[in-house]
């Protein structure tokens, strides 16, 4: 190995001679042992042998001190258990697979996660045979491969082969796409963390897909109430009570911006009719497991005081409905809107309480967001066009000058609000802006006011 010497002038205590390995790859420093860092990512791995075996893995530090005590602490933890010892200079994809099932397993507690995880290897190995290249080097499976030996290249001739082999339209869509690599990802980083190879992981040079969001159109007040008598009285074959149950369910979601599974376990025990609110416990709110506060608007306080009374008595729950109902679409397609799901409530509860308050924060908390807004301006906020008019008509640009021109009637005759300011002015009276309108004001001051008859008027002052 060549000998190099580098210099730091910012810390010269950590100067440090290195030798430099002949491929250059690898740099392995003075009175440093078993560790080596690797130039193209600068991260230490640990390097040594344990029981007549060789050692190679990976540290995660990027700075020698904290290199050293990971490689203290993992030598002393397999020189006590050796059978922890990682062979892994022929690891392939199949080993990894059934590594990346074994932490999905241990780390995922949502079945439907899982699977939907699942479909996405099984995708991955699907639509690996398809492309031309690998079919003329003999790739003809992925889990017969070693990490190693695939490169950017082979992931770039693999993704176009990907997006156009989807059950829909015969594609894949970007996101579904951008999804099935953070798998393939996966699969690359457990096969550098057991060592089977050093360099950085390849699906690096795949750039993510842009994902093109549908513009959703949401019901105004009135187009949501049609929808409501439609969805309960649209069907003459639905009994009475199941029409009334869905209605209060779609109600509750919209009234509240409940998720589907977190309303599906709402008890009467849950909602205080005291103080109007849904205190949903830890257990029940997704993503970050912490007590959730949802408060019960004016509107929806008669409703969810009947939904308390008719409670299920076994069960304690107030929707008496499931997940999937099939007569939303019939419903949106009476009302002449555009299909909702239920999901989309949760859209329409945002939009709505946005309108009204004009603070993201606010709705983020109700919503059981912690971005402070974030997620709520760019996904759950949506602009209607009726919203935008009524905008529309507060923007002024010359709101100064319309003021002065207004025409104000006092005592039978007109003035403007500069001859209005001028008379005030005249009698010792604070003058208004002229940005506002002193139609308030003037009612209390008429008196102060020339009358027709008044001498004054008679005489022209004023």
């Amino acid at each position: 190995m060549t000998q190099e010497t580098t210099t730091n002038t910012r810390h010269p205590r950590r100067d440090r001679n290195f030798k430099l390995s002949p491929d250059g790859r690898w740099k392995t420093f003075a009175g440093v042992k078993n560790l080596r860092q690797f130039v193209a990512t600068d991260e230490f791995y640990i390097w040594a042998r344990v029981r007549d075996r060789q050692c190679c893995e990976r540290t995660g530090k990027y700075k020698l001190r904290d290199a050293e005590l990971c490689r203290d602490e993992r030598l002393s933890v397999l020189r006590k258990n050796p059978l922890q010892l990682r062979v892994n200079k022929d690891l392939s994809f199949g080993d990894t697979i059934e590594s990346w099932k074994l932490n999905l397993q241990a780390n995922v507690p949502n079945e439907k996660t899982r699977q939907k995880q699942l479909s996405l290897l099984a995708s991955l190995l699907a639509s690996w045979p398809l492309v031309p290249a690998f079919k003329a080097n003999g790739w003809s499976r992925l889990e017969d491969l070693k990490p190693k030996n695939v490169t950017g290249d082979d992931l770039k001739h693999w993704r176009i082969a990907y997006e156009g082999c989807g059950p829909i339209h015969g594609k894949h869509g970007a996101d579904y796409t951008n999804r099935t690599v953070a798998v393939l990802r996966d699969l690359f980083e457990i096969a550098r963390k057991h060592g089977a190879f050093h360099a950085e992981n390849p699906t690096r040079e795949l750039k993510r897909l842009r994902v093109l969001k549908k513009p959703l159109a949401l019901p105004t007040q009135e187009q949501f109430d049609r929808f409501l008598q439609f969805l309960q009285h649209g069907h003459r074959n639905q009994p009475k009570k199941v029409a009334q149950h869905v209605r209060d369910y779609v109600e509750g979601l919209a009234f509240t911006g409940l998720r589907k599974n977190e309303a599906a376990q709402v008890t009467k025990e849950l909602v205080d009719l005291r103080k109007w609110q849904i205190a949903l416990p830890a257990a029940l709110v997704k993503g970050q497991k912490i007590d959730r506060v949802i408060p019960i608007i004016e509107e929806a306080r008669p409703l969810f005081q009947r939904l308390v009374t008719d409670a299920d008595p076994n069960t304690g729950r107030i929707f008496h409905v499931g997940n999937r109902i099939h007569s939303l679409k019939r419903a949106c397609k009476q009302a002449g809107i555009a299909p909702l799901t239920l999901h989309t409530l949760r859209h329409y509860f945002a939009t709505t309480a946005f309108e009204c308050t004009g603070n993201a924060q606010v709705v983020a908390e109700i919503l059981g967001h912690k971005d402070g807004g974030k997620l709520v301006l760019n996904t759950y906020a949506h602009v209607r066009p009726t919203f935008v008019k009524q905008a529309a008509q507060k923007i002024k640009f010359r709101k100064d000058r319309a003021a002065d021109h207004a025409k104000i009637n006092i005592r039978g005759k007109e003035y403007t609000a500069t001859e209005v300011r001028n008379i005030l002015e005249d009698l010792g009276q604070p003058s208004q802006p002229a940005n506002v309108v002193p139609i308030i004001k003037l009612t209390d001051s008429a008196d102060s006011l020339p009358r027709d008859d008044s001498p004054e008027s008679s005489s022209g002052t004023g």
